[in-house]
């Protein structure tokens, strides 16, 4: 059975709170796929062939367990954050033009830093799990 791109993208959508995001994905529903191409990158030890896809039909040709594509969300969830952190907007200081007030985008950029890092501590520890479960000691033989 085949595992469809969306299922990964789905747990995305579930940890991030982007109302751009959401319209951007209605009018692209292939928008994610770039961040899940970046993701598989990091999954190297995956005991399924993410390598076997079929690009047309945006899915995997194996069934992925669903640990398999919580560690791919997670991974995607940190491709996606990625960007936003290293974004030039960041370090410009907005004015509000209905109170005038300066927003602290250096917080803002604290707090978007707090949650990659736990979005990479996340995805490692269930890689570890992962890797714990599905590994045998004849593996290592």
């Amino acid at each position: 059975m085949a595992t469809p791109y969306d299922n990964i993208h789905n747990r995305v959508i579930r940890k991030i709170s982007d109302r751009d995001l959401l319209e951007l994905l209605q009018l692209d529903a292939t928008y994610l796929d770039d961040f899940l191409y970046s993701a598989l990158v990091n999954f190297r030890t995956s005991k399924v062939d993410l390598s076997d896809r079929n690009e047309t039909n945006r899915e995997f040709n194996d069934t992925l367990s669903e640990i398999e594509e919580e560690i791919l969300g997670l991974f995607e969830v940190i491709e996606w954050l990625t960007p936003q952190i290293y974004s030039i907007d960041l370090l410009k200081q907005n004015m509000s033009t209905k109170d005038y007030k300066l927003t602290s985008q250096a917080n803002h950029l604290e707090k978007l830093k707090i949650l990659l890092e736990e979005s990479q501590i996340r995805a490692e520890r269930l890689r570890i799990i992962y890797n714990f479960e599905t590994t045998s000691l004849d593996d290592l033989l």
